[in-house]
């Protein structure tokens, strides 16, 4: 039997509270350079500012701005990493493992599936990652922030940011719309979740 969308969606959230914590956790160990960081957060705050008390132009704004957040980025590399290495551990070794789970789904006594029942294969897994776990982000801006410049850089996250949103609001409605209780990720993976 299919997996409700409360289930999903609670496991969903389950695996994020837990890279969440990972992160967090990684962050103590291995703190970022937190002056630099509050030092640019503070400029990006004086920035913000001047913009709406019209003091700068959108164009100004924007491209102050594309640095500063360049540098923020270049300055959380290490928890970016971090967070990537996370990512591919709970969305793709763990459910590989496990033959379709997630800790959120082992919680939640879901699993996932090929559409005739059988255990998922693991390029089906990587894709499902890449799909509805944002993993696409870290995997293309990690690489790419030492070689490509500010402008360039915040265009690329910008656009990826706003594709993974369209994605996820994508996949909710057709979750909860469709007769089927497919997503996006089901679909392209030919899988479905399934009650265990």
């Amino acid at each position: 039997m299919q997996a409700t969308f409360k289930k999903r969606a609670l496991a969903y959230l389950i695996d994020l509270v837990l890279l969440g914590i990972l992160v967090t956790l990684t962050l103590v160990i291995f703190p970022n350079n937190k002056e630099k960081i509050n030092e640019t957060n503070k400029d990006i705050n004086v920035l913000t500012e001047s913009y709406i008390n019209d003091k700068i132009n959108t164009g100004e704004y924007l491209k102050k701005y594309s640095k500063y957040n360049y540098n923020v980025e270049k300055l959380e590399i290490k928890t970016n990493i971090f967070n990537a290495i996370y990512m591919i551990f709970l969305y793709i070794i763990v459910p590989f493992i496990s033959r379709g789970q997630t800790i959120g789904k082992i919680l939640t006594k879901t699993k996932v599936v090929n559409l005739d029942g059988s255990d998922i294969k693991l390029y089906n897994i990587i894709l499902r990652a890449l799909i509805i776990n944002f993993l696409i982000f870290p995997l293309i801006t990690i690489p790419i922030i030492y070689f490509v410049k500010y402008n360039i850089y915040f265009i690329i996250s910008i656009f990826l940011t706003f594709i993974e949103f369209f994605i996820v609001i994508f996949t909710i409605f057709m979750v909860l719309y469709r007769q089927d209780k497919k997503g996006l990720h089901d679909i392209l993976t030919k899988t479905k979740v399934i009650k265990i």
